[in-house]
């Protein structure tokens, strides 16, 4: 599935965000809140031809059925997570973060902003 523009998740409540299939999202990825899963019961890949900003909420990686699910997030862009949470779905399963931007020497250095929680 591709999305062209950006795709922001604000609040979500006590419910996961969960579109259940590989997306390529062509703009950013902005989570401000709530919490957005990006597996459930098959491995996903995730890629962002932009950046990443996490404020508040949670990126939850992994499956929450069974071990095995696997979730990637392939990033172009810069990754900001000054707020919020990265984590796995509960204690199964396997979250990888993948800059893939192109950085030619001089420009397009991805960077990693920190100050959200990892665990």
């Amino acid at each position: 599935m591709s999305i062209n523009g950006n795709l922001e998740v604000d609040n979500t409540g006590t419910a996961n965000f969960r579109i259940n299939q590989d997306i390529e999202i062509g703009g950013n990825l902005i989570i401000t809140g709530g919490i957005y899963s990006l597996c459930y019961n098959l491995t996903r890949t995730l890629t962002i031809d932009g950046n990443v900003s996490v404020t508040a909420g949670t990126i939850a990686f992994g499956g929450v059925q069974s071990t095995g699910i696997n979730g990637t997030i392939r990033v172009a862009g810069n990754f900001t997570h000054t707020g919020g949470y990265i984590t796995n779905y509960g204690t199964i399963g396997i979250g990888t973060l993948i800059f893939n931007g192109t950085y030619n020497g001089t420009t397009g250095m991805q960077t990693y902003t920190s100050g959200g929680t990892v665990g």
